[in-house]
């Protein structure tokens, strides 16, 4: 592999990008900033609420935002865990010499939203990009889980999770690229089943568990013919990246108080 460091546009970030890859770095970001920021914005309204009770008020818990906590908690363990998995994949297995991954890359704001939109990791091998979307689903060996229109069902064909892919968004923002596709990734060590169906085999974003993730990077990096990364490419990737924010808040009393 060759790193081409020409028309590199932001010189100071290619240059710290650059010397990080000759020192063998693959993994360039912190997982889960978008989920981090948002979770910082709830917890301060249920803070700003507290605060504004008197010592005499009963407190009645806001069950709605707290629900939000708590499902914003599983997504950030979920893109821990596999942003520490793709680490050990691209320092261990030499096959995937070539890629490298970005973790937590801004995508177009919809202000209509309550959270931070985000892509969790975009991966690159050559002029190519690979979306994974980590989701932390509790579910079993045996359960089979299928995609329909954008939703994620399950064996009783409720949905249990809607998908927002942003594939589209790295075609517009890098429309030089070759080509681009997508995963949402299932993180848990407990299994599921993934029902291939007509859906499966067309969408943008596939439906797949982290038990199969390196095998199936395997198969994209054989399937790229050049695998030489340009450096303009990855810095202005590297510039889409959420940078990780600092809390005035004392989250762990906040924590204790709300029980979250």
């Amino acid at each position: 592999m060759i790193l081409d460091c020409e028309n590199v546009e932001n010189k100071e970030l290619g240059i710290k990008l650059r010397n990080a890859i000759l020192s063998g770095g693959r993994c360039f970001g912190n997982p889960a900033e978008g989920l981090k920021i948002t979770m910082k914005q709830l917890e301060s309204k249920l803070q700003e609420v507290d605060e504004s009770l008197s010592k005499t008020d009963w407190k009645i818990k806001d069950t709605e935002t707290l629900q939000q906590i708590y499902t914003i908690k599983a997504g950030i363990e979920g893109e821990e865990q596999l942003s520490e998995y793709l680490q050990t994949l691209l320092r261990f297995n030499k096959k995937l010499f070539p890629v490298f991954s970005f973790a937590s890359l801004n995508i177009e704001r919809d202000e209509k939203l309550d959270y931070i939109p985000d892509t969790d990791f975009l991966l690159v091998c050559g002029n190519n990009l690979l979306v994974l979307d980590a989701k932390n689903l509790s579910t079993k060996k045996n359960d089979t889980l299928e995609l329909f229109e954008g939703e994620i069902l399950n064996a009783k064909g409720k949905s249990v999770l809607h998908l927002n892919g942003s594939t589209h968004h790295w075609k517009k923002l890098l429309p030089d690229i070759e080509s681009i596709d997508g995963y949402v990734v299932i993180v848990n060590d407990t299994g599921a089943e993934i029902l291939r169906n007509e859906e499966w085999e067309t969408c943008d974003y596939k439906l797949i568990h982290v038990s199969e993730l390196e095998k199936i990077l395997e198969e994209w990096v054989d399937s790229i013919s050049n695998h030489d990364a340009k450096l303009a490419l990855l810095t202005k990737i590297a510039e889409q990246q959420i940078k990780k924010e600092h809390s005035s808040l004392d989250l762990d009393t906040f924590r204790t108080t709300f029980g979250v």
